[in-house]
């Protein structure tokens, strides 16, 4: 019998057949897919059961048995067996296994075009494709901050944009609507841009020169180098830039960047965050900017005009209130803060006792994250309800309950989040938006 130490959610098996079958077409389909969950299941006999997300339609449920869940499948797309009755896949545990198996998946059912099906493998991609996507731009980060990084380092970041674009062109041919192919070349665009320019200020490339110009160079350097220090000793107030200004001086021109500020009330609208509309994209989304927030204290960052994306790291008592954001939204390391979004897809890391109120257009993912609380988006100021049209976010869909906790793998609710909140807590969101905002921004 196999021993259900191993028997962990996550991990890719087969479930193996052990009764013989009518169909012979149905004995020799092999069925995989991913345990889902470990545990009792009420109606079925005492003992461990295996809950199994396949990846094809072979299974007998959607991950419920008598009315109560266990795990989230699509119909068809679930079975429950025994420990005995499942063989581990050890060698498919690449981060791409996912989108492969959509693509697969797709492929297969091209002709019966199945609209869960390639919603289902979207949202697998986005969430792939964002992973990546942070993890190349922490990179850029550590680089910036380094400030040694040489070629090499750079190459391996426009090798994993090369993995990104060659994954984003598969699902495109398969499953990704135009809007979302949009959306992956402009965030394709946009880190290149931001990798070349960071390679341009700290990691330079080399130009050849032949020895008697390089000679001649230093002969004239040597010439000035007195000239230099006179010009230093008369100019006493001179100061050399630090690297500093080196961060200063690299800026994405599609990007906004706010950090280190503190008890401020700050409004982002069409006056103060401009958008450049063009003729090919009559509602701006390629020209929208990115906005980054870092290291805020006790600040209301109020944000009335779309985005395309937002990342927040170091927030500390602030209040964030926002419109339709296009992308995503990335909280890193936030702390007793409240968000008030509307956004495709959130995902929050190492963040303590915030409060969301959340429109969104997937689950709601939290890691290493305690003390969350969610609730539906209650925003209202003039225009938002058609900039929630243009995003596909006009009615209320209920994602904002279904939270993923990435630290938590057992039947049970987690401990890490809930959907409560007591009298205190919804008259201090009543209370978020500050006078001065009153008369153009209100939560209901």
């Amino acid at each position: 019998m196999l021993s259900t130490d191993h028997l962990c959610v996550g991990r890719r098996c087969e479930v193996l057949t052990t009764k013989p079958s009518k169909s012979r077409l149905r004995a020799s389909i092999r069925r995989f897919g991913v345990i889902a969950y470990t545990g009792p299941v009420a109606c079925l006999p005492e003992g461990v059961w295996i809950g199994v997300r396949l990846d094809q339609a072979s299974g007998r449920n959607d991950g419920t048995a008598q009315g109560i869940r266990y795990f989230d499948c699509r119909e068809c797309h679930g079975i429950f067996v025994r420990p005995e009755n499942i063989r581990f896949i050890e060698d498919d545990n690449t981060p791409t296994s996912s989108s492969k198996r959509c693509n697969s998946q797709v492929a297969t059912d091209t002709t019966q075009s199945k609209p869960e099906s390639r919603a289902g493998c979207a949202q697998e991609f986005w969430k792939e494709f964002s992973a990546k996507e942070m993890k190349i731009r922490q990179n850029i980060d550590i680089c910036i901050e380094k400030s040694g990084s040489n070629q090499a380092t750079f190459e391996n970041l426009m090798s994993l944009v090369a993995d990104m674009k060659e994954t984003a062109a598969r699902a495109a041919s398969l499953y990704l609507s135009l809007y979302d192919i949009r959306q992956t070349n402009l965030i394709l665009s946009r880190i290149t841009e931001l990798i070349e320019k960071a390679r341009a200020i700290f990691a330079p490339r080399k130009q050849f020169t032949f020895r008697t110009a390089r000679r001649k160079r230093m002969e004239r350097i040597a010439d000035k180098e007195s000239t230099t220090k006179a010009e230093n000793a008369t100019n006493a107030n001179f100061q050399a830039p630090d690297s500093g200004n080196d961060l200063k001086c690299f800026a994405n021109e599609n990007e906004l960047t706010i950090s280190d500020k503190q008890d401020e009330i700050i409004v982002l609208d069409e006056f103060t965050f401009s958008l450049q509309k063009d003729s090919e994209n009559p509602q701006g989304t390629s020209m929208m900017k990115d906005l980054n927030l870092m290291r805020l204290k006790n600040c209301t960052i109020c944000i009335t005009v779309e985005t395309s994306a937002i990342r927040a790291h170091n927030l500390d008592n602030c209040r964030l209130l926002t419109g339709p954001v296009y992308g995503s939204i990335w909280l890193h390391q936030c702390h007793k803060s409240t968000f008030v979004i509307a956004c495709r897809q959130l995902r929050v890391h190492w963040s303590v006792a915030c409060t969301f109120l959340l429109r969104l257009g997937s689950h709601p993912i939290i890691e290493n994250c305690t003390q969350m609380i969610f609730r539906p988006y209650t925003l209202h100021y003039e225009g938002l309800k058609e900039a929630l049209q243009r995003i596909g976010l006009e009615r209320e869909n209920g994602f904002w309950a279904k939270v993923n906790d990435f630290n938590w793998h057992r039947s049970q609710q987690s401990p890490n989040w809930s959907l409560q909140w007591d009298t205190k807590q919804q008259k201090e969101v009543k209370e978020l938006v500050p006078s001065s905002l009153t008369s153009r921004v209100s939560l209901r």
